[in-house]
């Protein structure tokens, strides 16, 4: 009688110490990208990190892009977007016809930035050219050509 009254202090004394001794928890933590201030990654609870993947945190859905970094104020490679904090708005999934357009929209819109910031003209028709075809790209960039200034800032003058 006397050993189980023993062995059950024995086993409530080690329970009790197992309970004091540190343990390491993992929790998800945002962090800056070492190399680049105005990015985020994210250490998931496993230790790891979020790469080319969504990450519910916090009740909000975050994509990571294949370098981890935390996708923002765009339409993710899946077809969702996502806000300027990097949290997906709810919104339905583009078709494949949608993201298209979305993705000239982006090209069309860098054309015209680098025909304003002076970029060579002939670059940026082989550019046009190369992304949308020989006919279709000679037209957006006449079409840049008739309603945009080039070189606006005077940086190639």
């Amino acid at each position: 009688m006397k050993k189980k009254s023993v062995l059950k202090k024995v086993t409530a004394l080690s329970m009790a110490l197992c309970l004091m001794v540190p343990t390491t928890a993992w929790a998800g933590e945002w962090k800056k990208h070492p190399e680049y201030d105005m990015l985020w990654i994210y250490l998931k609870d496993d230790g790891t990190y979020a790469v080319d993947c969504w990450e519910t945190i916090e009740g909000k859905s975050y994509h990571f892009d294949s370098m981890g970094i935390l996708e923002t104020d765009c339409v993710t490679a899946d077809g969702f977007y996502v806000d300027e904090n990097g949290v997906w708005d709810g919104s339905a999934q583009m078709s494949e016809a949608e993201m298209d357009e979305y993705y000239k929209q982006i090209h069309k819109d860098a054309l015209i930035a680098g025909y304003e910031l002076g970029y060579d003209v002939n670059e940026l028709i082989v550019e046009a050219k190369e992304y949308f075809g020989e006919e279709q790209g000679q037209e957006i960039m006449d079409y840049i050509q008739s309603n945009y200034e080039h070189d606006i800032y005077g940086l190639n003058s």
